[in-house]
Parts: C-alpha cells; sequence; structure tokens
C-alpha cells in the first residue's frame, strides 16, 4: 500500500481542505470554521478494506453502505480513503 500512498499524496495535499479539520467554538451561536490540522498525516486517513466473499456488487454494496452510515470525527480531516481490491472510494 506504501506505492499507492506515494502517487496519491501528491494530490491530496495540494488542496489545502483535505488537511483541515472542522471546529466548533464553543459559543452556541458561532459558525463552525475550518483550520489546519498540526497533525495532518495522509497515513491516518487510509483504511485497507476487503470484501467478504464472494467479492461481487453485493458485497461492495454492503461495504459502502457500511462506511457511508458511520459518523465521522469532527477532530480531524474530514478525508477518508479506502482502498478495496482494484476499486477505491474516496468520502470527502
Amino acid at each position: 500500500m506504501t506505492g499507492w500512498l506515494s502517487v496519491s499524496r501528491f494530490p491530496l495535499e495540494r488542496y489545502r481542505r483535505f488537511r483541515q479539520r472542522i471546529v466548533r467554538p464553543p459559543r452556541i451561536f458561532s459558525r463552525p470554521y475550518w483550520e489546519d490540522d498540526p497533525h495532518y498525516r495522509v497515513e491516518n486517513h487510509v483504511e485497507r478494506l476487503q470484501l467478504q466473499p464472494p467479492a461481487d456488487d453485493t458485497s461492495l454494496l454492503e461495504l459502502i453502505n457500511r462506511k457511508m452510515n458511520t459518523a465521522l470525527d469532527f477532530c480531524i480531516p474530514i478525508m477518508e480513503i479506502y482502498p478495496c481490491l482494484t476499486i477505491i472510494l474516496m468520502v470527502a
């Protein structure tokens, strides 16, 4: 996976938004804003997944459903990448 990360690193690090996280101010009517994550590493946002046998459209849809229904952690940049077999899913 290291080779894939080195190829994907350039486009992701090129855009500042992928390296930022959402900050929710403590005051109730203050608007959330974006700030750079000082601890950002693309490796922390990549999770290698494997489809359940048989690796068909149904198992891919189940995987997508599970990941799309997982709450995002707003304390870190909300970008996640899931390399899965020959399919790459990117959620941003």
